[in-house]
């Protein structure tokens, strides 16, 4: 039974990869059979850029990073060997980072969405 789960998972990675070319395949057919402008196409698929996000998961990155290393010390020096402070530590200091990413970039991000 073991040896079939990675035949299961490329079969299954195949199978998902098809299946998105497939549809995209079919909405572009659709778009030249209606006709659609380039213009029109362009607005239909354009995201806005934010450039914020990568400031969000550097400092995701860096307070979890900061939590798991303070988690695994407090792990290691503490009489009780309790994992519950590994993720306790980690969970804090992301949110710790999430509260000081919204603080220096939140409203800049609302006011260039507004545009």
């Amino acid at each position: 039974m073991g040896e079939l789960i990675p035949i299961i998972l490329f079969i299954t990675i195949g199978l998902v990869i098809s299946l998105h070319l497939i549809a995209r395949h079919r909405e572009r057919q659709l778009l030249i059979e209606k006709e659609v402008d380039v213009e029109a196409l362009k607005k239909l698929y354009h995201r806005p850029k934010n450039m914020y996000s990568t400031a969000k998961y550097a400092l995701i990155m860096l307070f979890g990073g900061v939590g798991l290393m303070v988690g695994l010390i407090s792990y290691e020096n503490m009489g009780r060997h309790n994992e519950g402070y590994v993720f306790a530590s980690v969970f804090i200091s992301v949110g710790i980072g999430l509260l000081v990413w919204q603080k220096l970039y939140g409203n800049k991000e609302i006011e260039e969405s507004e545009k």
